[in-house]
């Protein structure tokens, strides 16, 4: 079951899983790190991933996951992806925008 939002600062996607809490976490760990994410923040308890993806010649992405168990073998991801300029401050991204295809990749890896 996915879900999709977006607002101005962000985009914003939503992903029910069939995969235990802990699976998860170790998956997507492994996926970041494909991805050249760097992980700034992973606290398995309260389930909150923040990564970056620093970009040579274009705005740096901030990448924020909320993990929450639901059952044994369903978990629930709430992704949101943000630009950031030099400055460290979040800016508008477009939906339409290739950041979205790293959203989709995070989604299609599960």
């Amino acid at each position: 079951m996915l879900t999709r939002s977006s607002n101005k600062n962000s985009l914003m996607k939503t992903v029910r899983l069939l995969y235990p809490y802990d699976s998860v976490i170790n998956l997507l760990q492994k996926l970041l790190k494909l991805k050249g994410y760097e992980v700034l923040l992973l606290d398995e308890k309260e389930g909150l991933v923040e990564a970056i993806l620093k970009r040579r010649f274009r705005k740096d992405l901030l990448l924020n996951v909320k993990i929450s168990k639901v059952d044994h073998n369903l978990t629930h991801l709430e992704l949101s992806l943000s630009a950031l300029s030099a400055k460290g401050i979040k800016e508008p991204i477009s939906a339409a925008s290739n950041e979205e295809k790293i959203l989709e990749s995070i989604d299609n890896y599960f």
